[in-house]
């Protein structure tokens, strides 16, 4: 069952078919194991899309040669992006700053369950807001021994081997 569903999902997942040519993309690059393309629904101008070219929904998933594929091909577009001034008539498009964001799992809004940073332009009229509440300050945090205890033992899970 589970080779079944993976086998459906990639038959099925629009960024597989783009890495397979399948489906219509501006691709503005690619490597062996990744591929880089102007995303179909951008928050801006330029919004780029990278992924693998295999189906793979979590980072663990990942080989080390396709995750060295993907974090070269990501560099190179978020390299790329932040010299982009581009004019068409009267338009002129140059961004000031880039936004790179990966979201995995329907809690952190994953549209498409393929592994996918967002490589995103950013300009000061832009209409992109990524932003959260912090839960407390880090003052608030240390003057309660329970929450230092929480962070403790937070620190102490992601720091073990």
């Amino acid at each position: 069952m589970g080779l079944e569903k993976e086998l459906m999902s990639q038959e099925e997942c629009p960024f597989c078919k783009i890495a397979r040519k399948e489906m219509q993309a501006f691709i503005v690059g690619e490597n062996q194991n990744a591929i880089a393309f102007l995303d179909l629904n951008p928050a801006n101008f330029g919004h780029v899309l990278v992924t693998t070219k295999k189906h793979h929904e979590e980072l663990e998933e990942l080989s080390e040669e396709e995750m060295r594929d993907l974090f070269g091909l990501l560099r190179e577009v978020v390299r790329k992006v932040k010299k982009l001034k581009v004019t068409v008539g009267d338009e002129e498009f140059e961004p000031y700053g880039v936004t790179v964001l990966l979201r995995l799992g329907k809690e952190a809004d994953q549209a498409i369950k393929h592994i996918a940073f967002h490589v995103i332009p950013r300009t000061p009229t832009d209409n992109v807001y990524i932003a959260w509440r912090p839960v407390l300050n880090f003052a608030e945090i240390l003057m309660n021994p329970q929450l230092v205890q929480l962070m403790e033992e937070i620190r102490k899970k992601l720091s073990e081997a």
